[in-house]
């Protein structure tokens, strides 16, 4: 199965606050057995939308505020909904900084991901235009990384 319209819609609707959108087209997609799909689009778009917010440099400390004022926003509601030990972990991988572990916990790591993008687009303040760019850049990267694992690509993971 390949990325299609409804896969970015539901990004779309999810980093737009169009939280009814987002869930139903989510039902569909688990109902069709796309969700392989969301999660590998969610990464893409998550990894893209922080190296834009971050730039070339970044501190640890910058990291950890992140995580801490999405935390407080979120004061609330259940405190384990972002786990702040996925969420750093997330964050520096998607910085580059693979020397941090992959947190083991997948669902963790995909609620860190969607509340991280859904602050960062926020703070960036990304306009519909943008948000279609970010969103094309990582549906390219979604379908470059299955042709990578099909064996018929030759863009390596890491030129993303």
């Amino acid at each position: 199965m390949n990325v299609d319209d409804r896969h970015v819609e539901w990004v779309r609707a999810l980093i737009t606050g169009r939280q009814e959108d987002a869930q139903r087209l989510a039902g569909e997609l688990f109902a069709a057995g796309a969700a392989e799909l969301l999660y590998l689009l969610l990464h893409y778009t998550f990894a893209f939308a922080i190296r834009q917010l971050f730039g070339d440099s970044y501190s640890r400390g910058q990291v950890i505020e992140r995580v801490a004022a999405l935390r407080a926003e979120l004061s609330g509601t259940p405190a384990d909904l972002v786990d702040p030990v996925a969420a750093e972990s997330e964050l520096l991988r998607a910085l580059g900084n693979m020397t941090i572990p992959l947190f083991p916990d997948g669902d963790a790591r995909a609620t860190a991901q969607a509340a991280l993008l859904c602050h960062a687009i926020r703070d960036m303040e990304l306009g519909n235009d943008q948000i279609d760019e970010l969103l094309q850049r990582a549906h390219h990267a979604v379908m470059d990384a299955q042709l990578e694992r099909a064996g018929t690509s030759d863009v390596p993971d890491s030129a993303l």
